[in-house]
């Protein structure tokens, strides 16, 4: 068993105990791969469906019951047929944060974080919500010490 810690095993699996500690170590198996996004994502947008790497999301905007994709680069967003809270139930894993009612951010994408706004590397300024602002703070801080430089984009002018 002392061996086994040299390769960093996430659970053990007892034979006396084989199916209860089966279960558990899947389990655990099965939560670790879903934090790690997919290449790329299915949207359903309001005139079809688009395929798109999360990282390549920038921000969603909530407008008038609408929801706009931004994506990396300048491109015209895409307008959504999700709401904003769904959005944000199935991104938060990874790392998309929430600093106004009308926004979601990706985390990779925010280069400062003020009182009232935050601005992205993309050079676009986003709201902050005042009750949000602390909590907002340390969301990301978690998620940039979790996170690898490598995985960071670079800053596009």
């Amino acid at each position: 068993m002392f061996e086994s810690f040299k390769v960093h095993p996430f659970g053990f699996v007892r034979k006396r105990n084989f199916l209860k500690d089966i279960s558990s170590v899947v389990k655990m198996w099965l939560d670790g791969r879903s934090a790690v996004p997919a290449d790329k994502i299915v949207i359903e947008g309001t005139g079809g469906s688009f395929a798109v790497a999360l990282s390549e999301i920038v921000y969603i905007e909530s407008m008038k019951k609408l929801q706009y994709v931004h994506i990396k680069g300048g491109k015209e967003p895409f307008e959504a047929a999700s709401s904003l809270e769904k959005f944000a139930e199935r991104f938060a894993r990874y790392g998309f944060l929430q600093p106004h009612k009308s926004y979601l951010v990706n985390y990779l994408y925010i280069r400062y974080i003020g009182k009232t706004e935050l601005v992205l590397t993309t050079g676009e300024n986003i709201p902050v919500s005042r009750r949000r602002a602390e909590e907002l703070k340390g969301e990301y801080m978690k998620l940039m010490q979790d996170s690898t430089p490598a995985a960071l984009p670079r800053q596009t002018n």
